[in-house]
């Protein structure tokens, strides 16, 4: 099994002092080794932060200089990528459109940032999701292809510490998250123990993963007690790859589903979250993020495929957010796409997110000059193409929109 990402959390505050960062440094080479003395494949490290608000809010130009260092840090280090978080669900209205024009200029500025939009927790804020769809719909005109909100999202009902970006964010400086690639690892399973009894698989999945992420938590506690670096746990979460082929339609299809979007793909996707769900339970390690069945349009080549054969919508990926584990994530819109549509897109994930009481995402690409059954043409070293989907020209009323807190739930 291979660690996906090690997402490790830097202080803001602190990036103007070289001492600090010298030690960041040396915390994330103590974190690899003792990772890769284990004999583990790591492909990427991260940054994330705790939600920034009241730095762009109170010194935009202090903001901007810590987040050049940042960047600047990243790529001297070979940290790949850092993801900038805010929190917009408790903002004024006047804040959240000052933090949303931040958030399409730090996109812009910093290549190698990530922004994370926070607009549902304990509540929806209407307005937050809105400007949301805003920024996406800007952040879209940055390239040709459209590929630059891929590295945006709009977070809901997403715990702290999450390792997976966009969605990313922390509540504690100086501590990090690991997020593991389950799926190539659960395939082999599959391929060497199942015979038609599901039962006997879900026992088989979780005996033999059981010692491989127990050793996994023990390294991570061992390297907090040994350099005061808090770890705050592991997402499990069955995700693709597909610069290696690494599909979770693959392991759909060895599981008995004719192809993804057939009739069954919703209760498969529940019985692969049970097996996850049971095996956190009985290891008893800590946990964070999503930990579930990730259906990513544009980082899995055979979801791709069964797309181009029409075999879902939007409104089915939408569907499957009630048991999967991200939501609606890396879909592909035609340039046509209005902004309020988008939004609405977002408010019903958002919906399900704070009914079921899971975390999940929205991360959509609308295309410029691109429209429904149109191919995208995104050039990334771990992404996908797949044709345009067809979406509805229809949406909510624009009213709905100013409300700033709508709760899901209600104590009656």
């Amino acid at each position: 099994m291979i660690i996906r990402s090690i997402t490790y959390t830097i202080d803001f505050k602190k990036l103007e002092d070289n001492k600090y960062l010298l030690l960041v440094e040396n915390n994330i080479q103590k974190i690899v080794n003792s990772y890769m003395k284990n004999g583990q494949k790591i492909r990427t490290v991260r940054f994330n932060t705790i939600p920034l608000n009241e730095f762009i809010l109170g010194d935009p130009e202090e903001f901007y200089n810590r987040l050049r260092i940042l960047s600047k840090f990243s790529n001297t280090i070979g940290v790949r990528w850092f993801n900038i978080s805010f929190d917009l669900q408790a903002e004024s209205i006047k804040n959240i459109d000052v933090i949303s024009n931040h958030c399409y200029k730090i996109i812009k500025e910093f290549n190698n940032s990530f922004v994370n939009m926070i607009v549902a927790n304990e509540y929806i804020n209407n307005y937050a999701v809105k400007k949301a769809s805003n920024v996406i719909k800007n952040v879209s005109l940055l390239s040709d292809n459209g590929i630059d909100n891929f590295r945006l999202g709009a977070s809901l009902n997403i715990n702290p510490n999450t390792p997976f970006f966009p969605f990313s964010y922390s509540d504690t400086n100086d501590s990090f998250s690991l997020a593991l690639e389950t799926t190539e690892y659960i395939i082999d399973i599959v391929d060497k123990t199942f015979q038609n009894d599901y039962m006997k698989l879900k026992e088989n999945i979780i005996q033999l993963m059981h010692g491989y992420i127990i050793n996994i938590e023990d390294i991570a506690e061992s390297i907090s007690a040994d350099c005061g670096i808090i770890y705050n746990g592991q997402d499990l979460s069955l995700s693709p790859y597909p610069d290696e082929n690494i599909s979770v339609i693959s392991l759909l299809n060895k599981l008995g589903i004719d192809d993804f979007g057939s009739n069954g793909t919703q209760f498969m996707t529940s019985y692969l979250t049970s097996v996850l769900k049971e095996l956190i339970y009985k290891s008893k390690i800590k946990v964070v993020g999503f930990n579930g069945v990730m259906y990513s349009l544009l980082e899995d080549k055979l979801m791709c495929e069964s797309h181009n054969k029409e075999n879902f919508t939007i409104d089915s990926i939408i569907l499957y957010s009630t048991v999967c584990g991200c939501g609606l994530d890396m879909v592909p819109l035609p340039s046509d796409a209005k902004e309020e549509e988008i939004a609405s897109m977002i408010l019903d994930v958002a919906t399900t997110s704070i009914k079921l009481n899971k975390p999940l995402g929205v991360r959509v690409l609308p295309i410029p000059n691109k429209f429904s059954n149109d191919m995208t043409n995104l050039k990334l070293d771990f992404l996908a193409n797949t044709r345009i989907p067809y979406v509805k020209h229809i949406h909510i009323n624009k009213s709905i929109f100013n409300i700033e807190k709508f709760y899901v739930k209600h104590n009656l």
